[in-house]
């Protein structure tokens, strides 16, 4: 069990509204498309919502990626998005399957040529399983009582479901858990599997986030407190940094990474994507939906991560930024940018994926790491969509002598070409979970 070893991404997984495969998705983004339409929620009264759009995945069917067992009907959608993110990032990375059948008539997709007591899940999910959690509390009022409910209702609601079933699915015997830090949970996980294999706990991690809460309840909680976009046009209602940005734009999805020791993915013959040098992870201890005005947990964190990944600030060619469009983040998160980067701030490309996919809460880091990765693989960076005025005069009326101004390069409207060999990943959750992953282009022997 040799601690300290070098980790590396051998497997990406993504299930997104632009796409299904990380290639059709990174073509997206590098078009400028957005995945963001209109919502509707049928049998509610839609007029009741100040928001109008979302990033919803349409004609999302489970029974397209799996043989069809009647287990997947109970899964609630974020199960099931993080089954379908894990089973196309196992694949990636080279692994195959053997189906078995039980005789309760679930198929079981083995995973084979792996150790499975020595491979971990660790999965981020911000919300649980709300689609199931709405429909058996509405069963409830309505029957006035129990007696109508489901005995598989209760199992497949909590969060820890996520990661439960994706270990059955695929017969997995390490560790499993969730990690819940609301709109860091992707990130964080992607950090506790980092942590688990430079331990030597295990030799490989199928890592990242999962998200399915654009539900009547989810959705109307977030419109009343105002954290939702309320223009009503999809193609302009997202729009980070820019000065007419009023909210974000929720979204959902899922995107998992195989992460492995180097010995152990050499050792396979597996082949590697990149290397995750390191990150870091700090709290605000401020306030449960603000996030600290002066940043300096977070400029902290993000220091930190640097240090541990061995990486200078001069050498981070792109940031993708947890950029939501929303009044108080995004010019907090451009101060934060310039105080640990300083002058160089400005030389370096941030964006937004979260521009053209909308804010997909427990997935969104582990999709923008991914999408890290591929600007490595690429050498390009994909555009912010909506950026027509960015924030340049924006002042923080308690704090005024800060530099808040929306003033860096944030890559507007086209595509950039350029040689990246290391990115920064940064997410800002609910309740001052702050986190950040730094992926370094992998050289044999470096």
């Amino acid at each position: 069990m040799a601690q300290n070893e070098k980790v590396v991404v051998t497997g990406l997984g993504v299930l997104t509204g632009l796409g299904d495969t990380y290639e059709d998705m990174w073509k997206s983004l590098l078009a400028g498309k957005s995945a963001i339409k209109k919502v509707d929620f049928p049998g509610f009264e839609m007029e009741q919502y100040s928001a109008k759009t979302s990033a919803m995945i349409e004609g999302f069917d489970v029974n397209n990626y799996f043989e069809a067992d009647k287990g997947l009907k109970r899964n609630g959608r974020v199960t099931n998005f993080g089954l379908v993110a894990a089973k196309k990032a196992l694949e990636d990375a080279g692994f195959a399957f053997n189906l078995i059948k039980t005789q309760s008539g679930k198929i079981i997709y083995e995973v084979q040529n792996i150790d499975r007591f020595r491979c971990a899940v660790v999965l981020g999910v911000g919300v649980h399983n709300m689609d199931i959690s709405e429909k058996w509390h509405i069963n409830l009022v309505e029957n006035k009582g129990p007696r109508k409910l489901s005995p598989f209702a209760l199992p497949f609601i909590p969060t820890n479901s996520v990661a439960a079933l994706v270990t059955d699915k695929f017969n997995l015997k390490g560790p499993s858990y969730v990690v819940s830090t609301a709109c860091a949970s992707g990130t964080h996980a992607l950090m506790n599997a980092y942590h688990l294999l430079r331990a030597g706990v295990v030799d490989i991690v199928v890592a990242g986030g999962a998200e399915a809460c654009i539900t009547p309840y989810v959705y109307g909680g977030f419109d009343a407190m105002q954290a939702l976009s309320c223009n009503s046009d999809p193609d302009k209602a997202c729009r980070p940094f820019d000065v007419n940005r009023d909210g974000f734009i929720m979204g959902e999805g899922g995107g998992i990474l195989v992460l492995e020791t180097e010995s152990h993915a050499k050792k396979r013959g597996a082949r590697i994507h990149s290397e995750f040098a390191g990150g870091g992870m700090s709290s605000d201890a401020f306030h449960i939906t603000i996030p600290d005005p002066q940043g300096e947990s977070a400029s902290t964190m993000i220091a930190t991560a640097l240090e541990t990944a061995g990486v200078s600030r001069e050498e981070v060619g792109y940031i993708n930024a947890h950029g939501t469009s929303t009044p108080l983040n995004d010019p907090n998160e451009s101060f934060i940018i310039k105080k640990v980067f300083g002058d160089y701030a400005y030389k370096i490309p941030v964006n937004s994926t979260k521009s053209m996919l909308g804010h997909s809460i427990g997935a969104s880091g582990s999709i923008e790491a991914i999408v890290c990765i591929l600007t490595i693989l690429h050498n390009k960076i994909h555009p912010t969509r909506n950026l027509e005025n960015p924030d340049i005069n924006y002042s923080d009326r308690f704090y005024p002598d800060l530099d808040k101004r929306c003033d860096l390069d944030y890559v507007p409207f086209h595509p950039r070409e350029k040689t990246v060999d290391v990115t920064l990943s940064q997410s800002f959750g609910f309740g001052g979970h702050n986190s950040a992953v730094i992926f370094r282009r992998y050289l044999n022997g470096r």
